[in-house]
């Protein structure tokens, strides 16, 4: 399948992907030094490893949706808009289930 370029939000939601992949390399460098200047490792607050997580898991489920839905029409000449509202709807239904 070739690729296409990607869309205004296809760009955007990729950008927060890689901000996300930044982020947890750095979380997951933090060392602490002890009194003795020797360095160990801070444990992370377990609300930030969910938080970063989720954060990633919805760029990733909204983009494999931009993904399918272009896959979609290319196999069955059917359109399917991903459109920011599909995005809030998604976020709002993992929130109804919490």
């Amino acid at each position: 399948m070739e690729k296409r370029k990607l869309s205004h939000e296809e760009e955007e939601a990729e950008e927060i992907k890689k901000e996300v992949h930044k982020k947890e390399t750095k979380e997951d460098e933090k060392h602490h030094k002890d009194d003795e200047g020797n360095e160990e490792n801070v444990v992370e607050d377990p609300i930030d490893i969910l938080k970063r997580n989720l954060s990633a898991f919805f760029s990733k489920a909204h983009l494999d949706t931009i993904n399918l839905a272009d896959k979609m029409f290319y196999e069955l000449k059917r359109l399917y808009y991903v459109t920011p509202t599909n995005y809030i709807e998604l976020v709002n239904g993992y929130v109804h289930l919490l």
